[in-house]
């Protein structure tokens, strides 16, 4: 399986609690996927989408990820799939990407200036990401 590093990274700092419910887990395994085939057919890059399915796995047995009460990935899914509306997550996160990008503009125009507090905030969002993805390297091909 490949994916792009940077936008498992950008999903990762999304979803900071990707791990903490299996309704949450799930949300964050389809966002990844979806955003992931959007990548790849807007950079026109050759193979197949990404298997929701094998990505969860992986993430699952990486992570000892507990999906009690179901008990199964496939159950979840069918469970509390259609709870998740997929085009409003897209939309909202493409919406807080422009605003960061907006106030990441100021900042770099010296208009703004960003508390230490953000800066340790976003860093250690940063060094944990990182780690997730160092720890999926051994199961995920990353570019």
């Amino acid at each position: 399986m490949t994916l792009n590093e940077e936008l498992v990274m950008i999903v990762l700092d999304f979803y900071p609690d990707w791990g903490h419910s299996p309704e949450r887990f799930l949300e964050f395994i389809k966002v990844t996927a979806a955003l992931s085939a959007l990548h790849k057919h807007a950079e026109g890059l050759p193979g197949p989408d990404i298997d929701e399915t094998e990505l969860a796995q992986v993430f699952i047995a990486t992570f000892k990820i507990d999906l009690g009460p179901y008990k199964h990935y496939a159950q979840l899914e069918r469970e509390a799939a259609l709870k998740i509306d997929l085009l409003a997550i897209l939309n909202h996160m493409r919406d807080e990407s422009r605003a960061d990008d907006e106030f990441y503009d100021l900042v770099d125009e010296g208009q703004l200036q960003l508390s230490m507090e953000t800066m340790l905030e976003e860093g250690f969002s940063e060094y944990k990401s990182r780690g997730i993805v160092n720890a999926l390297r051994p199961y995920i091909d990353f570019v």
